[in-house]
């Protein structure tokens, strides 16, 4: 049995009773843990084993619908909501999983994006009915965020905003149930977590839980250039707005990708090993061979995250059609 250590935290959807909550939120977690195979390069490293967790099987499709549900049921249990409606920037998964989830619980949902966002994206949120604001592709999450700030502080008997950022419960998250997950499905066996960095719930989240577990866990983060721009992922050093919750000082090393070397590995994980997953993806798998041919005598499990699907980029010309 799994022991958790965050002290009097517990998410209000985490219980056994949960004939209590509609259907779909049963569907949450419990995502597969599976090994890599068919990449070449893996093959000199006969010590080394590489498993991602596919949170494309959470029931809106990315690993943040995780984070929705608890954020938004602990917001309605709080008794802090009071009738208004939740106000949220983001670049894509975050709002997915907020609006799917929203409908269910009876929260209106409006979301900031940048307009950069891709089409599939978009249908989405639209087919969920959340509201949509947009802000200038060319400001990023920065403009998002400030916007969605400027109205949580204008018009506060309307909007409340959750602040993703910004909020304990997005790491505790994943201290609660994918870290755990990760520990059981590996049977007690991760030397190595790679992840890459957006609001940094992920990656901290999980990194605790196993630490805990194994206090010689090393923890990776992977990020973009200061210049690229892969999405849901974010270089600190290039924002305004940086996470509260992502402490780099527990990391043990960080490593920028390019955003066409992502997108080239994202395209050979759909061809070569079958998973059709998002750029993401193909970033922290890039960080990880990267890591492998700088170091020498590596043996373990290694471990990533890999957030959602391909699917919400096809029309982004990722995989090159």
């Amino acid at each position: 049995m799994v022991t958790i250590f965050v002290e009097n935290y517990s998410p209000p959807h985490y219980t056994l009773e949960k004939h209590k909550h509609p259907p779909a939120f049963h569907y949450v977690g419990n995502t597969p843990l599976i090994e890599l195979v068919n990449l070449p390069e893996l093959a000199v490293f006969p010590d080394v084993r590489v498993f991602a967790k596919l949170e494309m099987f959470n029931f809106g499709g990315s690993v943040k619908d995780r984070i929705a549900l608890y954020m938004l049921e602990e917001l309605k249990s709080s008794g802090k909501l009071n009738g208004r409606c939740v106000i949220e920037p983001t670049s894509g998964n975050t709002g997915i999983g907020l609006a799917w989830v929203g409908r269910l619980l009876g929260i209106d949902i409006t979301l900031v994006i940048p307009d950069s966002m891709s089409q599939e994206r978009l249908d989405i949120l639209r087919s969920y009915r959340a509201r949509i604001i947009s802000t200038p592709g060319e400001e990023g999450m920065d403009g998002a965020i400030r916007k969605a700030r400027e109205m949580a502080q204008k018009f506060s008997k309307e909007y409340v905003m959750l602040d993703q950022f910004n909020n304990d419960t997005n790491w505790k998250t994943h201290y609660c149930t994918t870290g755990p997950e990760i520990w059981a499905q590996s049977h007690g066996n991760v030397d190595y977590l790679f992840a890459g960095l957006g609001t940094g719930g992920t990656i901290i989240g999980i990194s605790r839980f196993l630490k805990e577990q194994n206090p010689n866990l090393k923890v990776y983060g992977v990020e973009p250039t200061l210049t690229g721009s892969i999405p849901g992922l974010k270089n600190t050093n290039a924002v305004k707005e940086v996470p509260g919750i992502l402490r780099r000082e527990e990391l043990d090393g960080i490593f920028q990708i390019m955003e066409k070397d992502a997108n080239n590995m994202t395209r050979r994980l759909a061809s070569e090993s079958s998973l059709l997953v998002g750029p993401s993806s193909g970033a922290v798998l890039h960080g990880i061979l990267t890591w492998l041919k700088t170091e020498q005598n590596i043996k373990g499990t290694i471990v990533t995250v890999f957030p959602d699907s391909g699917q919400k980029y096809l029309s982004k010309g990722v995989f090159g059609h």
